[in-house]
């Protein structure tokens, strides 16, 4: 329902928990109480940001007829209504971390050597970093393309306090060795001596995040059943 292609949900969860200021998300929360208390598919045009999401939303809305589309609408509504709550209540800026110290951390990654492809960037109160690993990347073309190459990207958002992870990826052949894991581990381990206690993740490998790097993926961010079920967030803190 808009959710794999159209990334709707992906969409509305970005801007709204990592992107937006306080005053937006409790305005947000605010729409999202209002639809709930009296349910009406029209209302729900009210969470668009742009028109994107507002041609997504209406056309969500024209799915109305098709089978639990009120019941997973309902269910995405609460579990993004539970994060928002969460966001006001925590988010708080620290201190903006150096460039310069950051890539000298990172050339201390395992599995770091001189092929790496580094790029740290400040964009809006946020630090993006992209890193590929070409050794362990034999089809890299140049051109980014999902799940093929070894390649970690995350934003540090300091005005929120929030490590985000965007995606992260070990080359099929070299996966099971504990490259990704090591590597997370070690890069979250920067981002708590950077001063970070918040981190998040989009989307989520359930079974990878919970048992290997301990995310907190509560049932009600789980939406539909078995291997279809989709998930909006895993999320954890880190004392300093």
């Amino acid at each position: 329902m808009l959710g794999k292609d159209n990334d709707l949900g992906n969409k509305l969860h970005s801007h709204y928990i990592y992107q937006s200021d306080r005053q937006t998300q409790i305005r947000i929360k605010h729409n999202i109480n209002d639809i709930l208390l009296d349910f009406e598919p029209r209302k729900i045009e009210s969470l668009a940001y742009n028109d994107t999401t507002r041609n997504l939303l209406i056309e969500l809305i024209t799915l109305q007829n098709e089978a639990n589309w009120e019941k997973i609408v309902v269910k995405i509504l609460k579990a993004l209504e539970q994060i928002l709550k969460r966001e006001i209540v925590e988010m708080k800026t620290i201190k903006k971390p150096s460039i310069s110290h950051l890539k000298n951390k990172l050339t201390s990654l395992p599995f770091y050597d001189d092929s790496v492809l580094l790029t740290v960037e400040e964009k809006r109160g946020l630090i993006e970093v992209d890193l590929l690993i070409r050794t362990l990347s034999p089809e890299y073309n140049g051109k980014f393309e999902s799940w093929r190459d070894t390649q970690f990207r995350f934003k540090l958002n300091y005005l929120k306090n929030l490590f985000i992870w965007d995606y992260l990826n070990v080359h099929a052949p070299f996966r099971g060795n504990r490259i990704g894991t090591t590597n997370v581990l070690f890069i979250e381990d920067i981002a708590s001596n950077l001063g970070f206690t918040r981190f998040s993740v989009e989307y989520p490998n359930r079974k990878y995040w919970i048992e290997k790097l301990n995310y907190d993926i509560p049932y009600c961010y789980r939406i539909g059943s078995g291997r279809y079920q989709y998930t909006l967030e895993g999320y954890k803190t880190h004392s300093c």
